[in-house]
Parts: C-alpha cells; sequence; structure tokens
C-alpha cells in the first residue's frame, strides 16, 4: 500500500495545483518511483490511498499504467483518515495469508523491501517497521531484540509505553497468537535470499545510539531520562510490513495514527524494529528537501 492521501502543506506552493503524490523528483513524479520500488521487490498489487486532488492520481494511473501491477483506490474524498483510519479503510484489498508492505509516497530510499519482508516473516512480526539512526523530535524505542517498547518525544520528554492510550476507551484485549512454521511455509517463498535475511538481521546490531542536543554534544541513551537500559530510540523510515491479521486484532475505526495502534499492539503481540544502515533515506515533505533528493538522484 502506497499512503498517498497527504495534504502536502509542507510543499506548498507546489501542492496548490497537484497532490504530494505527482510532485516530481528525479524528473519522475513520487508515485512513480515508490511504485517501481514496490515493484522491484516482487508487489504487483498496490493499493494507493487518496484526498487530495483525488481524481489527478487516477487519471495518472490511467494514463501512465505498470506493466503486470494491478491498482485499487482507496478513497478518502470526504473524510483525511490518517495513517490508521486509511490502512483499515483498505483492508478489503489487502487482507489474505501475505504480509502487505506499507510505504509513504513522499519517502526515498536505498532500503531493501525484500530484505524487509524477509526479517519480518523471520521474527513472526504482527508489524515490522523500518528504522534509522537519526535525529527528529519523536522516536521509536526498542530493546535488545528489537522489539517495540515505547514512543518518546525528545523535545518534551513524554514517554509512552505498549498499551492502550490513556484517552482511548477500554477495548477488548487481543491476544496474538504466533503462526507455526507450517503456517509460515504454506505461504510461500518469501521475497529476497536467505542471504538478505542474514544481513538484516545483523542490521540490528546495538551499536550505542546518541541523540544530539541543541548545543550539539550528545547523550547516550542510557542517560535519557526515562529510558530503560539498552533500550534504543530510533525514528521511524515510514516504511513498514503488517501481518494481515492486523486486521482483526486493530479495534479501532475512523480517524488514527497506526503508531498509536502499533503501541497497543505491542503489550500483546510482537511488534519489530527493523534497522535499516542503507546509505539513502530522505523525507521529501518540504521545498528543501526536494531539492536534496534532486541532487541526489541527479548522481546516480
Amino acid at each position: 500500500m502506497i499512503f498517498a492521501a497527504g495534504l502536502g502543506t509542507r510543499l506548498h506552493p507546489l501542492t496548490e495545483e497537484i497532490p504530494k503524490a505527482l510532485v516530481e523528483v528525479g524528473g519522475q513524479p513520487l508515485l512513480r518511483r515508490v511504485t517501481e520500488k514496490l515493484v522491484a521487490a516482487g508487489i504487483l498489487e498496490i493499493v494507493v490511498n487518496v484526498h487530495h486532488f483525488p481524481e489527478m492520481i487516477r487519471h495518472y494511473l490511467h494514463d501512465h499504467p505498470y506493466p503486470g501491477v494491478t491498482f485499487h483506490i482507496s478513497d478518502e474524498s470526504g473524510e483525511l483518515l490518517d495513517t490508521g483510519g486509511g490502512l483499515m479503510k483498505a483492508a478489503p484489498w489487502l487482507a489474505g495469508d501475505e504480509p502487505v508492505v506499507v510505504h509513504n509516497v513522499d519517502v526515498i530510499s536505498d532500503l531493501d523491501i525484500a530484505a524487509l519482508v524477509e526479517y519480518h516473516r523471520q521474527k513472526r512480526a504482527v508489524a515490522t517497521l523500518a528504522v534509522r539512526a537519526r535525529e527528529t523530535q519523536r522516536y521509536l524505542l526498542f530493546d535488545r531484540e528489537m522489539r517495540l517498547s515505547g514512543w518518546m518525544n525528545h523535545q518534551s520528554g513524554e514517554i509512552r509505553r505498549p498499551g492502550p492510550a490513556e484517552t482511548s476507551p477500554n477495548r477488548p484485549e487481543n491476544k496474538w497468537s504466533m503462526p507455526s512454521d507450517q503456517d509460515l511455509s504454506s505461504s510461500g517463498t518469501a521475497p529476497g535470499s536467505h542471504e538478505s535475511a542474514e544481513k538484516a538481521h545483523c542490521s540490528t546490531a546495538h551499536e550505542p545510539f546518541a541523540l544530539q542536543s541543541e548545543e550539539g554534544s550528545s547523550n547516550s541513551n542510557n542517560e535519557i531520562p526515562g529510558l530503560q537500559k539498552d533500550e534504543l530510540p530510533l525514528a521511524f523510515s515510514g516504511i513498514h510490513v503488517i501481518d494481515p491479521a492486523v486486521f482483526t486484532l486493530v479495534t479501532r475505526r475512523g480517524r488514527f495514527s497506526l503508531i498509536d495502534a502499533y503501541l497497543e499492539l505491542a503489550a500483546t503481540a510482537p511488534v519489530f524494529g527493523y534497522r535499516d544502515l542503507s546509505p539513502h533515506w530522505i523525507d521529501v515533505g518540504k521545498p528543501d528537501q526536494l531539492r536534496q533528493a534532486d541532487e541526489w538522484l541527479s548522481s546516480l
């Protein structure tokens, strides 16, 4: 699934006349670049959610078909549903036995999608989130096994742990049942080679990670108030893999954030991080980042 419903307000004035998904970088629309990345990983059925200038995206996909690829439009024209609500609305196209790759349309990277999916399968996870060691305001927290252990706002100091949000209504507890080896083998051959999976596993090794203060000095993760020993704060990359069981385990509906849902799931189900050590990752949500991406792609 490609998340393409955002308003793209950070890219004004470009997105005052076209949707963010059709903003060009390196001579191609963002939507085309993400599509090519997913197809290269063997994904041939793609759901695209739309909200801002939805007809322009429909027309683009109609006029620029990708050989062998089937597109489905999840229309959020009436209400922008955020990442969680957007995923749940697209469930009719995504439910089944195979893992679902979810990719933000404004993210360009060298991440090996096939290796991410293979890692997800090996971990038997309900969700696997690609993460990087980079500076940001909000971090996901992981234990030594790379299981999701919390969320942190580095600026405010707020830390949330797995479990229902305090403001959320009480919901029945959902239990996650680990798939058996037979279940895993019956799902077919996973994308990516065994070698790729080994590299993915090795990428979760715990190097000491430091957060940079405004003055440029660094603090080790053990010196950050509220963090547990050896807990890693890592930034979400906007690329993740889910097991279709998410569509029954997540009971929220309407507009909500997937990060909130993942924190709730992590209390009873395996939600993992995948340490992305690839050379390049960029969120082209702002004009200066768009220029950086253009420079990088033109150098290839």
